[in-house]
């Protein structure tokens, strides 16, 4: 297991830059930040990571807070908390196909996609919960297609635009999980907004509040 901890980056990586593909087990990234993108780490090629934390990292003037992918990110069982990015994805930043297997997103907080951002996202289990957004998505965002399967959403924050638990621009497939106690202040929806639709089984929805639908 490595650590990272306390690095300040430049333009992008406070704790570690990686220029091709890497593969992580266990390594944790703490109280790093960087002025622009992956506060904690930035991945250039595909990413994957077995277990792993990303802790109190911050990316100052752009996205990714915890982490900054821009290929394919592959997540087991990682953990992101109180992150913050001042853009998009205050836990990590996913900008192609992102699979995350019974990852913990917890108090992360950006612009948009409070606890991520995804381009493509594919989640199996997981929590998402009290994360913060003053745009769209604090739970997190895709701009893509999204599939859920198992994942609970719970007490997230969105502010002036919608999607107090989950935004997606592509269609959205959902199956059982949890969208309960997410907040929409301003407007769209306080649980789930889905732009292209969605299919939904057994997925419940529990007390989400938004001005313009649960």
């Amino acid at each position: 297991n490595n650590r990272s901890t306390g690095n300040v980056g430049g333009i992008g990586a406070g704790g570690l830059y990686a220029d091709n593909t890497l593969e992580m087990t266990g390594t944790q990234f703490i109280s790093n930040a960087a002025q622009i993108q992956g506060g904690g780490a930035y991945v250039a090629g595909a990413m994957s990571l077995n277990g792993g934390l990303f802790q109190n990292n911050t990316s100052i003037g752009s996205t990714g807070g915890g982490l900054y992918a821009a290929s394919t990110l592959v997540l087991t069982g990682t953990q992101f908390l109180s992150n913050t990015a001042s853009a998009n994805g205050g836990g990590a930043y996913g900008a192609g196909v992102t699979n995350f297997t019974d990852v913990t997103v917890l108090s992360n907080t950006a612009t948009s996609g409070g606890g991520v951002w995804v381009g493509v996202g594919v989640f199996d289990g997981g929590l998402f919960q009290n994360n913060r957004s003053s745009s769209f998505g604090a739970g997190f965002w895709a701009n893509g297609a999204l599939t859920l399967s198992g994942t609970q959403v719970l007490s997230n924050t969105a502010g002036n635009s919608g999607g107090g638990g989950v935004v997606t621009n592509g269609i959205a497939t959902l199956v059982d999980g949890v969208f309960q106690d997410n907040l929409s202040s301003g407007g769209g929806s306080g649980g789930l907004y889905a732009n292209s639709g969605a299919t939904v089984t057994g997925t419940r929805f529990i007390n989400n509040r938004g001005l313009n639908g649960g």
